[in-house]
């Protein structure tokens, strides 16, 4: 069945294609574009963040930073030649989420792939200062 039913019976079925052709280009770009956010839980979120972290080669470390005089709670630092980020253990998860995401933000992803829902997460992290670097 035509979707444009009499309007096109005196075109030429080169222009009835032409026309199929846009409506099918159409639809697509909507389903695409209109697709449903991808959304996770918080702790397959972090998860997934602390993969990412191990796949960068970044190990993460929780310690009890309260009695700490050190005005960073939480922070990426150089130890030895490798990445070390402390974590601090009495931080929420929606805290260590905003964290993490953070310094990974700042790291090379390129031609890495990343779930769509961490991109995301990533993404929106730019610029944030919220990582320190610190080298020991």
């Amino acid at each position: 069945m035509d979707p444009y039913g009499p309007v096109l019976t005196s075109w030429s079925t080169e222009s009835r294609l032409g026309i199929t052709k846009i409506d099918r280009v159409l639809k697509t770009l909507l389903r695409t574009t209109l697709q449903p956010t991808v959304t996770m839980e918080p702790h397959h979120l972090y998860e997934q963040l602390e993969n990412l972290a191990q796949q960068l080669g970044i190990f993460i470390r929780y310690e009890d930073l309260s009695d700490s005089d050190a005005p960073a709670r939480s922070g990426l630092c150089m130890v030895r030649g490798r990445h070390l980020y402390i974590m601090d253990s009495a931080t929420t998860l929606s805290e260590r989420i905003r964290l993490l995401s953070s310094c990974l933000s700042q790291m090379d992803l390129e031609g890495r792939y990343v779930l769509p829902a961490i991109r995301k997460v990533l993404e929106g992290g730019q610029g944030e200062d919220s990582s320190r670097q610190c080298k020991v």
